[in-house]
């Protein structure tokens, strides 16, 4: 089934820019080591990250020495990104990245993919990878079987002002890739990590989402549980958030049919 996301998709985080590039969590160095690791050397690829928001991933991109276009249709957020010299900016969504056809070894989507329309945004990263080009498919995913987790998730839940598109929501996003004409079958692999995080940090974590009120009496219920849920769980002032980040990957195929 194709995603259809809702129709102010780009725009959806152009509030929260701040609070996005200040508590939203990276990634863990294995995940990028087994991104990269059967491709060439880093130096070597040009890669797009598509949907880059303020640059979390294209920035761990290019510190491995990949050059990165980040693709990112929300003028706020690449404002609010960190300039990085293998880094260039670009204005485009999933579904029209304005890039040059077969030009890239690589292209990730990292926590964006489920904002795109699904089919569209496909042939869109076929036309621009080289056959044989590396799409990579990447989330963080809340590890609700930690205890501190799973309040914040019911927490969010609980509070949200728009059902919280994500995933683990929407259900297997990426699954289309399992029987696509255009990508071979996906390989599906997942890392544990944790991102620590003070009592301001969390509620900055929190403003990030889309679906959290940010302001009045709602902003206020969101800020007293997750108060109350930060000092149960901490001793020292910082608490965990524990994720499973999620690497789904797929090769460009040289023609629609699979190899």
């Amino acid at each position: 089934m194709t995603s259809q996301p809702p129709p102010n998709s780009t725009a959806r985080f152009a509030d929260r820019a701040g609070d996005y590039a200040k508590a939203r969590p990276t990634y863990p160095a294995a995940l990028l080591d087994a991104l990269l690791a059967p491709l060439a050397h880093p130096s070597a690829l040009v890669a797009a990250d598509v949907g880059a928001g303020t640059g979390v991933f294209s920035r761990l991109l290019a510190e491995r020495g990949v050059r990165t276009i980040a693709v990112e249709p929300n003028a706020p957020m690449r404002a609010a990104a960190t300039a990085h010299p293998l880094i260039e900016w670009r204005d485009g969504t999933g579904e029209a990245t304005g890039l040059p056809e077969r030009s890239l070894d690589l292209l990730t989507v990292a926590q964006a993919f489920h904002w795109m329309r699904t089919e569209d945004a496909l042939r869109e990263f076929h036309r621009v990878l080289k056959p044989g080009g590396v799409l990579a498919l990447v989330w963080n995913t809340q590890d609700r079987s930690d205890a501190f987790t799973n309040g914040y998730c019911a927490v969010m839940e609980r509070h949200a002002v728009d059902p919280p598109r994500s995933p683990w929501a929407l259900g297997d996003v990426s699954r289309v890739l399992d029987d696509h004409p255009l990508f071979s079958r996906r390989v599906v692999q997942r890392f544990s990590h944790a991102q620590e995080l003070d009592l301001e940090g969390l509620l900055a974590r929190a403003r990030s989402a889309s679906y959290c009120p940010k302001e009045g009496p709602a902003w206020e219920a969101v800020s007293r549980d997750l108060r109350q849920l930060h000092s149960l769980h901490t001793t020292t002032g910082v608490v965990r958030l524990r994720y499973l980040a999620e690497l789904h990957t797929s090769k460009s195929c040289a023609t629609q049919s699979r190899p």
